[in-house]
């Protein structure tokens, strides 16, 4: 009778045992990252110009290196970031990683300028909350130094160039000229590509894809040199 007894105790217990196990989630579903915890500009630790930002209603902007700008929506899965991205209507997919307040991010990311996906790996930290700024339908005066541009023809009362913000992510470059008759005679107008994390404009000309992203500071009326530091790995 004994010996039943024990037996009938040791199966509840493996009953219980396995009741417990099943409802022990599978390493594969637990997700760390919320857009809480993501929420926010985070800057490279190499380099604080290169970005990632994000908002707690899925929203995001980057420029994580000379070669990827990106605007768009994102979602969390699991252990990853899948990042859909206006500018070339492709969701990409990275690994994301927070610990001790620095967010590793890494993997595969389209680049506008190339056509293809190239490896990104970022080490950021988050500097401050981000909340959007819209720029959509203003127009900002560009600086003149490094432009190509000549002197002021003859013939010519003034030279103008200028950003023209059309939406949230497109904008036009446009350099023009006022003749002495009063009429402007356009010299040359660029379509870009832009995200803007204030006081710093990130675009990229899409009308050739050879073009590295600019950085220009409008606020303050400078340009902003072209990037040559840290070129991710391709």
């Amino acid at each position: 009778m004994k010996q039943y007894l024990g037996i009938a105790f040791l199966s509840i217990i493996c009953i219980c045992c396995n009741s417990v196990l099943e409802n022990v989630p599978d390493d594969s579903d637990i997700n760390n990252l919320t857009q809480d915890m993501l929420m926010g500009i985070w800057t490279d630790v190499h380099n604080d110009l290169y970005y990632i930002a994000f908002t707690n209603d899925g929203k995001f902007s980057m420029c994580l290196n000379e070669m990827v700008i990106g605007t768009g929506t994102y979602r969390i899965k699991n252990d990853k970031l899948v990042l859909y991205n206006k500018f070339s209507s492709v969701e990409d997919e990275i690994g994301a990683n927070i610990t001790n307040g620095t967010l590793q991010i890494t993997g595969r990311v389209l680049s506008n300028k190339l056509l293809m996906p190239i490896k990104i790996t970022n080490t950021l930290r988050k500097t401050s909350l981000y909340k959007p700024v819209s720029v959509a339908g203003e127009t900002r005066p560009l600086p003149t130094p490094g432009v190509s541009l000549p002197s002021k023809p003859v013939g010519y009362d003034k030279i103008e160039i200028k950003a023209e913000y059309i939406d949230d992510y497109t904008a036009t470059f446009v350099s023009r000229g006022l003749k002495y008759s009063g009429v402007w005679e356009i010299f040359c107008k660029y379509k870009w590509i832009y995200v803007y994390r204030p006081p710093y404009t990130y675009t990229q000309n899409v009308n050739d894809n050879t073009d590295n992203v600019t950085i220009y500071n409008l606020d303050k009326q400078s340009l902003h040199k072209y990037l040559t530091t840290n070129v991710v790995a391709q």
